[in-house]
Parts: structure tokens; C-alpha cells; sequence
């Protein structure tokens, strides 16, 4: 495996740690309950705490959406594709 190889393959725990913290927080306004699994490989960690956030943000979305329907054309407020 070539050096650029492995600086790709290295994990920043401090991004770790905040997507992880992102996402605790947007579950919570969600109020989704439950636990997320983590991969196994560490490189993994990164792209599924994305997928994540963006999944529960999405809900978050959708629901501020029928909340406040005026706020949200307002603030162009659409869920992200899929």
C-alpha cells in the first residue's frame, strides 16, 4: 500500500467525535430513539456517521416542514436528495 494510500485510510478521531456528537444531538430533536451500530472498520466510521446525520436530519426537516410550511418556503428549506 502506497504512503498515500495510508494517509487516506487514517481516521481523525477528533471528526469522529464531533460527527458523533452531531448526530446525538439531531436524533434527539428528531426524538429518535435507539442506538446506532458502528462498522467494524474504522475507516467506515466517517461516511456512515455522515449517512447518518443525514438520514435523521432529513426527518428533522420534513417535520419543521409540516410544522411551519410558510418558515420553510421562506428559508428554502427542502430534505436533501437521496
Amino acid at each position: 500500500m502506497s504512503e498515500q494510500s495510508l494517509k487516506e485510510v487514517a481516521v481523525n478521531h477528533d471528526d469522529i467525535e464531533k460527527l458523533e456528537t452531531a448526530l446525538d444531538y439531531i436524533m434527539y430533536v428528531a426524538r429518535t430513539g435507539g442506538h446506532v451500530f458502528m462498522p467494524e472498520d474504522k475507516k467506515d466510521f466517517k461516511p456512515f456517521l455522515l449517512s447518518e446525520i443525514k438520514r435523521f436530519l432529513n426527518e428533522v426537516i420534513e417535520d419543521c416542514i409540516q410544522e411551519n410550511p410558510e418558515g420553510a418556503e421562506i428559508y428554502k428549506l427542502k430534505p436533501t436528495d437521496d
